[in-house]
């Protein structure tokens, strides 16, 4: 890296800049009032639809997703698992939430999953949806 660094410098004839404090806090400001900004990240993130499809030992599980601006507006979960309630009850779960690992994680910790999917696991579910 320190002699590809050196030749690009003697090549190109350009100088190292070290940002001042003042640089650092300029920066910091614009990351946190944009580029952290949820809503700037998410309005930015085209529509898109999702499929997944992965066979555990507990069972297949199949899942399409339609996201819009980050947020899911569409879950179908479909499979061979042996879940006891209706699945659109874990679906309605999902939908109108951020297609994010963090918060979906979050969602699906406090719902008993054996319900509805039988022995298909959280990170199992995750791992499709993602």
């Amino acid at each position: 890296m320190a002699r590809l660094k050196s030749c690009l410098f003697a090549e190109i004839n350009i100088k190292k800049y070290d940002f001042t404090e003042r640089d650092i806090e300029q920066i910091n400001i614009i990351k946190n009032e944009k580029y952290s900004n949820p809503e700037w990240i998410n309005g930015k993130t085209p529509r898109f639809s999702f499929h997944n499809a992965k066979r555990f030992p507990a069972g297949k599980i199949e899942i399409f997703l339609d996201v819009e601006h980050g947020v899911i507006k569409s879950c179908k979960i479909y499979g061979d698992f042996l879940g006891i309630l209706p699945v659109d009850e874990l679906e309605d779960k999902i939908k109108n939430r951020p297609h994010d690992f963090g918060v979906l994680s979050g969602i699906l910790a406090k719902t008993d999953l054996r319900l509805y999917l039988g022995g298909i696991k959280q990170g199992e579910l995750l791992e499709c949806l993602f």
